[in-house]
């Protein structure tokens, strides 16, 4: 995923990726459907719209090549995620984390 110019999550019903999730932090381009739920820095399409597809990927693959920084939000549905399931499942703080 780190070498790859682009990663494409296009689906008709999708939560949230984890691989969109890990694409942005190795720096990799994403193209994804709107879904409602994707981090900042993805590029978004709506759902089932081929020729936005080609579009969209025409213009990630004229633009500049070189890897980009993650953006602070890449974590912040993931946090979000564990969170609900350590709460919901009763589990202690320190029980789910996320490691830096």
């Amino acid at each position: 995923m780190r070498n790859a110019d682009v990663m494409l999550r296009t689906t008709l019903f999708d939560g949230d990726a984890i691989s969109v999730h890990e694409a942005l932090y190795l720096g990799t381009r994403v193209i994804a459907t709107d879904n409602g739920m994707r981090p900042g820095g993805v590029r978004l399409i709506p759902n089932a719209d081929r020729n936005a597809l080609v579009r969209k990927i025409l213009a990630v693959a004229s633009g500049n090549k070189r890897k980009h920084e993650p953006s602070a939000s890449v974590n912040t549905n993931i946090l979000e995620v564990i969170e609900f399931t350590r709460t919901s499942t009763g589990r202690p703080k320190d029980h789910l984390a996320l490691s830096p």
